[in-house]
């Protein structure tokens, strides 16, 4: 058995994904301060050939805001999901896959609430269904657990929680773990090496690490299910 943790992030790019393929468990870190300028409420897509974000605006709240406490700027939020909307439907109308994907895109983007952590919870779940990822999804916010704890100490806080004992982390965490350290504290700790695949997208040159939509608008639903397994554990 294995476990993985990341924060939500909003219809985030393949390799999110491929992290939660990789895992028994998925934690999502929904009780972490939430970070401006992150990808908790915004993501790229392929906009004219070009690397273009879309965001979901949120109130300024506090430094010390939970990414479950961040509320939605639901004003703005009502306008620009339909702007956002018609965006996407322009800039991917000409997709193969687009008529396919784009109907629970567009239900993911209006779905109802106040906060971002349900809007992107709704996200993630709807996508893991469609995409029938096996792997457990569970909030960090539900499990029993030290919430005080912070970086490795919580991880093996959960670790004991969930009694897993192996856990992994996206590639970029091998400047922050050692994993000796991590074995004395009873957890085997691997990290997961992407592969990102190149595929035609409108015959100009390939935008890599868009958001999942990008992924889905150009290949069919088997080929992205082959593309969740293109990952090195190490």
């Amino acid at each position: 058995m294995k476990f993985a943790v990341m924060q939500p992030y909003f219809m985030p790019y393949i390799g999110y994904f491929q992290l939660m393929q990789a895992a028994d468990v998925f934690v999502v870190y929904d009780n972490v301060q939430f970070i401006k300028n992150g990808w908790i409420n915004r993501n790229r897509f392929l906009n004219g050939g070009e690397a273009k974000f879309f965001t979901v605006p949120v109130t300024k709240g506090t430094h010390d805001d939970l990414i479950s406490e961040r509320h939605i700027a639901s004003k703005i939020w009502l306008r620009e999901r339909k702007k956002l909307c018609v965006t996407l439907r322009h800039a991917y109308r000409k997709a193969p896959y687009f008529d396919e994907v784009f109907p629970m895109l567009e239900s993911c983007i209006s779905f109802e609430t106040e906060k971002i952590f349900p809007l992107v919870e709704h996200s993630l779940l709807q996508l893991h269904q469609y995409l029938d990822i096996q792997t457990k999804i569970v909030n960090a916010s539900g499990l029993a657990f030290d919430q005080s704890l912070k970086a490795k100490h919580r991880l093996f806080s959960i670790s004991k929680k969930l009694n897993i004992k192996n856990y992994i982390n996206p590639e970029g965490g091998g400047d922050l773990y050692d994993v000796e350290d991590f074995r004395a504290n009873g957890l085997n700790l691997s990290f997961l090496r992407p592969q990102l695949s190149v595929y035609q997208q409108f015959g100009n040159d390939f935008v890599p690490g868009l958001s999942i939509i990008d992924v889905l608008m150009f290949n069919d639903k088997v080929r992205v299910q082959q593309m969740l397994d293109e990952y090195e554990l190490v």
